[in-house]
């Protein structure tokens, strides 16, 4: 960076420092402090606020039910292939009966599959939101006799099932007045531009808060003692000297000498 760059990046960090001096004031501690509840209390009544690091942790300390994800859910249809020779048969949980469906299960002569087809959301963030992810995926389980869940297979085997749940969505609606089965797989992220402006904005407004909060402790703590040195009292505890040449407070011990050339230097840095 040449000399000229120089002086241009040191006169703004000089602003910037006086910009942050002049802003240490208790009423933008106030300020922020409303900011920051009303802003967590929005990010906690999100619908997705089990994403969010903070939404969660606010929900859990005032024990609200967050309840189950409404955002990821599965749809499911068995296919049954007999050892009679009989064309693939698809029994969806929508048209057929559990007690058919687990007949069916149950007779070992059967080799059934389970298709699941399901859409998971990921977004993870620690405040606001700034991406999404949707992804549609399909899965095919072969079942053990009786029972309605069992070991992911892959290949020729998995192609077979799904092209029988193919032909079975071409004319499921026509049928039997039901949704097909989605088994289409895919990948889609959503970036939210505004998430980064207010991420972005709520850390500006937590470094000025922070910036701000020595005015509420050590300011307010000067701004006591200059009272009481004025009114002629002790700087700790507020015992009244009067006129008594005393070096000593005798309630605290605190040194009197001590709070009045503290108050000199301050005045002397403020002129």
């Amino acid at each position: 960076m040449n000399e000229r760059g120089t002086k241009l990046v040191s006169r703004i960090a000089a602003r910037l420092a006086r910009g942050l001096r002049a802003a240490r004031r208790p009423w933008v501690v106030l300020v922020g402090l409303l900011y920051f509840a009303g802003d967590l209390w929005c990010i906690a009544g999100r619908r997705d606020a089990r994403s969010s690091a903070v939404g969660q942790a606010i929900r859990y300390f005032l024990l609200i039910d967050l309840g189950k994800n409404p955002q990821i859910y599965m749809r499911e249809a068995f296919v049954v292939d007999h050892r009679d020779g009989s064309p693939l048969e698809v029994m969806h949980v929508e048209v057929s009966s559990w007690g058919d469906i687990l007949a069916a299960v149950k007779d070992e002569e059967n080799t059934c599959f389970r298709v699941l087809s399901g859409t998971d959301w990921s977004s993870r963030w620690t405040y606001a939101p700034t991406w999404r992810s949707r992804t549609e995926w399909v899965r095919v389980e072969l079942l053990r006799p009786g029972e309605l869940s069992g070991a992911p297979v892959d290949g020729a085997t998995k192609r077979a099932a799904l092209d029988c749940v193919r032909l079975w969505n071409e004319t499921a609606n026509e049928k039997f007045g039901t949704r097909p089965l989605p088994l289409d797989e895919w990948t889609k992220t959503l970036v939210y531009p505004w998430g980064f402006l207010h991420n972005a904005l709520s850390l500006g407004v937590l470094a000025i808060t922070l910036n701000a909060l020595p005015s509420v402790t050590i300011g307010a703590w000067r701004r006591r003692a200059a009272r009481r040195i004025a009114r002629g009292q002790c700087v700790a505890c507020g015992y009244e000297f009067g006129a008594a040449a005393i070096e000593r407070c005798p309630e605290c011990g605190e040194a009197r000498a001590r709070g009045v050339g503290a108050l000199k230097r301050r005045v002397e840095h403020t002129s």
